[in-house]
């Protein structure tokens, strides 16, 4: 809220394409081996595959550094990246915090250090914000935004390393090179198969903006990173925090019964607790978001609300993606990612040059709305739900999301007073998450339905 009042849209917009490079390249730069540190029974191996993941990462990151540093304007020149700005050269730093925070964080998760991988998402999230909120009082501008999200990764990084120090240095000891070539090759699905699936989900997710930013301006994907940011955060939070105590304990348990009601207890929870939340918040945003952000940040609030069904469905997805991948079905997980990437950039690639921003946009987002529906459908066949069921578990979602925008909705368009909607929006939306605390804190006794 405080850096849309200090920064302009076209600053953001240099962040969005910052921040879509760094992931891009660091969620790659462990060839995805760093998904593989969950996998196994031993402590040992997950060791070895970590240190692999590493040092894969600074390899890339060096070759990363050797581009960005020396030919930064080619650089950006070749990928269309001239909204970077004069912040490429910090592309490579970027590009080592976000691989690092990925394989250390899944190694505590492994670990069962839940409460540190916490602590360290908060610490970064602080951070940034505190570093972005002071930098914005000097000539920086979008500079600020960067160098204030790099902070936040660095010291995140440190912290993940010192816990990792402190608590499992032990487990490292006697690791060599013959060892990481044994867990290389033990694992060799990951580069060969889940790495193109990982390039397309990861496009999926940032490539959109770096295409709006080269078609339609910085602004106007500052925008859309506003808009975005507003329910991918929720989103991106709980993925991370569900997604990495699910990964271990359902790999142990795959194969088992046990594994199959776990992950569709998880699907059930988050549609039908989760799912109506967020689109009480995504399309009231036309609404709240001038309020809270300001009015020159109106349009963020209409693409906010085009963007829920599609966020909702992610936040339901998101957390057990990881189920094809225990399965064994990379092949099938890479297919489905490459429809959905197709789905996300040909409304650009066919429609940018001729169509305008709002028009492409709206496409964009039923085009891919459609195929997150399909995705969805996969990942809760793969937990041993039927279709009826998740037709069913769907249609109790929506009924418990209109009873949440009732109110909202009323006020909106009878008395016509944003505040007041803005303030019955916080309140359904608190009540609703008292709901929820109460109904997952119940003793088993209790609990005869628990959605």
């Amino acid at each position: 809220m405080v850096l849309t009042r200090v920064y302009s849209p076209d600053d953001f917009g240099v962040l969005g394409n910052y921040v879509a490079t760094i992931m891009i390249v660091g969620s790659l730069s462990m060839l995805r081996y760093d998904l593989a540190i969950p996998l196994p029974k031993s402590d040992q191996e997950g060791a070895k595959i970590l240190v692999l993941s590493l040092g894969i990462l600074m390899g890339i990151t060096l070759i990363t550094a050797l581009v960005c540093w020396g030919f930064g304007e080619q650089f950006k020149v070749l990928f269309h990246l001239d909204n970077l700005g004069d912040t490429v050269w910090i592309v490579p730093l970027g590009v080592v915090g976000v691989g690092s925070s990925f394989a250390m964080a899944a190694w505590l998760a492994r670990r069962g250090h839940f409460q540190h991988t916490s602590l360290g998402v908060g610490l970064q999230g602080i951070t940034q914000a505190g570093s972005q909120i002071g930098m914005s009082f000097g000539p920086l501008g979008a500079l600020g935004l960067v160098l204030g999200n790099l902070a936040g990764q660095v010291l995140a990084g440190i912290y993940y390393f010192r816990t990792i120090w402190q608590l499992d240095r032990s487990g490292f000891q006697g690791i060599q090179f013959h060892h990481l070539r044994e867990v290389a090759a033990k694992y060799w699905r990951f580069p060969a198969i889940s790495f193109w699936s990982g390039c397309a989900m990861i496009l999926n997710q940032y490539l959109p903006i770096l295409l709006m930013s080269g078609l339609f301006g910085k602004a106007y994907a500052g925008l859309y990173l506003i808009g975005q940011r507003v329910l991918h955060l929720p989103v991106g939070l709980i993925s991370r925090a569900v997604g990495s105590v699910f990964l271990p304990e359902y790999s142990r348990k795959h194969g088992t019964e046990e594994s199959d009601k776990m992950a569709g207890e998880l699907f059930q929870r988050l549609l039908l607790q989760g799912f109506p939340v967020l689109l009480l918040i995504g399309f009231t945003a036309p609404v709240t978001i001038p309020l809270v952000f300001g009015t020159e940040w109106t349009k963020a609030g209409w693409m906010t609300a085009w963007l829920t069904p599609w966020l909702g469905m992610a936040f339901v997805y998101a957390p057990i993606s990881t189920i094809p991948l225990v399965h064994g079905k990379q092949g099938r997980e890479m297919a489905a990612q490459l429809m959905l990437l197709l789905t996300r950039v040909l409304p650009f690639l066919i429609l940018g040059n001729t169509w305008s921003a709002d028009q492409v946009f709206c496409t964009f987002v039923i085009s891919t709305t459609v195929s997150a529906v399909l995705y969805m459908f996969w990942i809760a066949r793969l937990t041993g739900q039927t279709m009826f069921s998740i037709c069913r578990s769907i249609g109790h979602a929506l009924f418990r999301s209109s009873i949440l925008l009732i109110l909202p909705f009323a006020l909106t368009y009878f008395i016509h007073s944003n505040w007041l909607t803005f303030a019955s929006v916080a309140l359904v939306a608190v009540i609703w998450l008292i709901y929820i605390f109460k109904l997952n804190h119940r003793k088993p006794s209790e609990t005869t339905v628990i959605v």
